[in-house]
């Protein structure tokens, strides 16, 4: 597939696309812009189906709202010359005219073409895989892809199965129509016949409403720790309940959690971060958090064994939702909002200077681990007004008694533990309670008889 056009084979007839061997597995801005001038997103109309098309028979719940809107109708003749229209070029074996017909149909005229048999019977033979893919999403939504189908097509061009999956994984949530699941399964089933992990694909497809395939989480959390207050004394600081969310799928041996992660600019919370200063940075960030966290743990309930897994998911565009917005600072010498600590990062705001560990740290957070430092030694020492706002899974994981199942006296400051929760300067080990909310999440909804999962530390 070229930069500008869809690639047309010269003779009719099935044809793979050349394999990618450059696979980028961070959805980096570059990748959104060279994706977007491969198939020329542009702004466009809103797809409005026509009465009677594939789009119109699926039930509404299987619709988006906006692709309801306005429905028009083309006469039997009208589709036939839009038809001729956009496939003349590829008549002629002219890509480059079949993509700009293609692209440049209204919202009427692309509804009617998508449940046009006659034009799909044409485009078959010749488009097979991501091909196939692209003229579907070009007609379906009408130059507008956006997240997360657009990174389902950037994985899909980038022919990386876990990747590929990872968007499915958020793809299956929202409201798509039948037609839309068999085209990408089609096109799956050709463009990953090489992989290992292709059953793994079309499974997800095809079961993508079965209970347990795709699950959305949610942990809460509150924690307590010590911090120095404005007379310069050490109190113990009690931190607004917290829900964390994610979304959790099993594939090939694995358990994979899912976290789509927005940035936006400090400055300007409305709008998204993009740029920044050393453009290597978010990569360094998603391989950092894979590193420390994955290749941990293993899930075992005596019947499976599941490596836990992560897979962050970087967000660069306002508009689809994502599990949590995270504020980038430029300046270490300033603070994250609500804090007065220089420099200093939290779950929801990272500095562009922000080291590994630190960013694998606040992640431990998302998946609802609690800070290790700065701890009370046992759980009397909680004021009783504070204490009443915890419960005991928040007292489990935020005293050292709750954690070392051993009361400490108290001392100035609190207590510390060397791991990448506590003080992360002498170690970064990750261990199984950091996860342990999570699992029990999971397991809370595995189905009657099931046995839960216990962590393996590896």
């Amino acid at each position: 597939m070229s930069q500008h056009a869809i690639k047309v084979p010269k003779q009719p007839g099935p044809g793979k696309a050349g394999s990618n061997t450059g696979k980028q597995p961070f959805f980096a801005p570059a990748g959104v812009q060279a994706h977007q001038r491969a198939f020329a997103f542009e702004p466009a109309k809103k797809l409005s189906p026509a009465p009677g098309s594939m789009l119109q028979r699926d039930p509404p719940e299987l619709l988006e709202p906006d692709l309801l809107e306005n429905p028009y109708v083309l006469s039997d003749e009208q589709l036939v010359a839009v038809r001729d229209r956009v496939l003349g070029p590829l008549r002629r074996h002219d890509g480059t005219g079949f993509t700009t017909r293609i692209r440049s149909l209204s919202a009427t005229e692309a509804s009617a073409l998508l449940d046009d048999e006659a034009f799909w019977r044409e485009i078959r033979p010749i488009f097979r895989g991501r091909a196939l893919w692209a003229v579907y999403t070009i007609l379906y939504f009408n130059n507008r892809l956006r997240e997360p189908d657009l990174r389902l097509s950037v994985n899909f061009r980038a022919n990386d199965p876990y990747g590929f999956m990872d968007a499915l994984s958020i793809v299956v949530q929202e409201i798509r129509p039948r037609q839309y699941y068999e085209i990408l399964r089609e096109a799956a089933a050709y463009e990953f016949s090489g992989s290992p992990q292709r059953n793994q694909i079309l499974s997800m497809i095809s079961q993508r409403n079965a209970p347990g395939a795709v699950e959305r989480l949610a942990v809460s959390t509150r924690q307590v720790h010590y911090e120095e207050n404005e007379a310069g004394d050490q109190e113990l600081h009690l931190y607004g309940r917290q829900v964390r969310r994610m979304t959790v799928y099993e594939t090939g041996g694995q358990l994979r959690v899912v976290l789509r992660i927005r940035f936006i600019s400090a400055a300007n919370p409305r709008q998204s971060y993009y740029f920044f200063p050393d453009p290597a940075t978010p990569e360094r960030w998603r391989a950092a958090i894979e590193r420390y966290w994955n290749g941990k743990f293993i899930l075992d309930n005596g019947v499976k064994r599941l490596r836990f897994t992560v897979a962050p998911l970087f967000y660069y565009e306002s508009g689809p939702a994502v599990d949590k917005e995270v504020s980038i600072m430029e300046d270490d010498e300033l603070s994250c909002p609500h804090s007065s600590d220089p420099g200093r990062a939290n779950a929801g705001c990272w500095f562009t200077q922000s080291s590994d560990e630190t960013v694998a740290h606040e992640f431990g957070h998302l998946l609802g681990a609690a800070d290790e430092y700065n701890l009370p030694g046992s759980i009397a020492e909680i004021p009783a007004d504070i204490r009443s706002q915890l419960t005991a899974e928040d007292l489990e994981f935020t005293t050292m008694e709750g954690i070392t199942g051993r009361r400490r006296r108290k001392r100035e400051g609190g207590y510390d533990i060397s791991s990448l929760m506590g003080s992360h300067s002498r170690s970064t080990d990750v261990k199984a309670r950091h996860i342990r909310l999570l699992v029990r999440n999971i397991n809370g909804r595995l189905p009657d008889g099931t046995p839960h999962y216990r962590i393996i530390e590896l």
